[in-house]
């Protein structure tokens, strides 16, 4: 259908960002404020992971080598060994196990026309769960390997030794990503160091249950999220800005 003349005029939208413009600020401003929230929140973790990124660092690079020559000169080869065969399966066992939950998420987002949002947020969240749960069973499994020899003069390498073998597949998970996904998968990586430095610390100076290891795992890989989900919102806004 073709336009008519008073269509096509110049004229006939020069009212309309007038008519909009209380909308429009309004929208701005509440952008605005939601982006300096998020842009303070990511401020104040940077922070926090610049103070806790040395220490992780080192324990990554040269724990797993220390614990390993101090476990060998206490003659403790039997869990040299298990340590080293550990670090290297472990990465493919926790694959194979969170591969199921894995691709139901991704199914889940692809498939809005099977899914309805609310059905969409119920299987999300079931999978989450079972990732906390296997998440939560893997460091309860490690710190009880360590438990039994805290009086031992071994424990300290073996608790070095247990932190490489628990983060180990986040490690190798880090390390295959490219791109912004290795950005993302990094941030995953340094909150799950920190929550099993903290269960460890906890584990020696007190008897965590099964449940606070998993409100402790939950409460930082719900940051980690929130970082990565931040960092993306920051993002799309400044290439909307551009």
């Amino acid at each position: 259908m073709p336009m008519t003349r008073a269509q096509t005029s110049p004229t006939a939208y020069c009212h309309l960002p007038l008519e909009l413009a209380p909308a429009i600020q309004t929208s701005l401003e509440k952008e605005y404020s939601m982006r300096k929230i998020i842009i303070g929140f990511l401020i104040a973790t940077c922070l926090v992971m610049a103070v806790c990124m040395i220490p992780i660092f080192v324990l990554n690079t040269v724990g797993v080598v220390a614990s390993v020559l101090w476990l060998g000169w206490l003659g403790r080869w039997g869990a040299v060994f298990l340590g080293a065969l550990a670090i290297f399966v472990a990465p493919l066992l926790w694959m194979a196990a969170i591969s199921p939950a894995v691709r139901l998420i991704a199914y889940a987002a692809r498939a809005e026309w099977m899914f309805s949002t609310p059905k969409r947020v119920i299987v999300v969240s079931c999978a989450n769960i079972y990732l906390l749960a296997l998440l939560g069973s893997w460091f309860f499994v490690c710190l009880e390997y360590v438990a039994p020899r805290a009086k031992d003069a071994s424990f300290i390498p073996m608790l070095v030794l247990s932190y490489s073998i628990a983060t180990s597949p986040f490690n190798f998970i880090a390390l295959r990503a490219k791109g912004e996904e290795r950005e993302q998968k990094s941030v995953v990586l340094f909150f799950a160091c920190i929550a099993y430095i903290s269960a460890s610390v906890w584990r020696v100076y007190g008897s965590p249950t099964w449940p606070n290891l998993f409100l402790i795992i939950g409460v930082l890989f719900a940051v980690a999220e929130l970082v990565n989900a931040a960092t993306k919102r920051v993002g799309i806004s400044g290439q909307r800005r551009l």
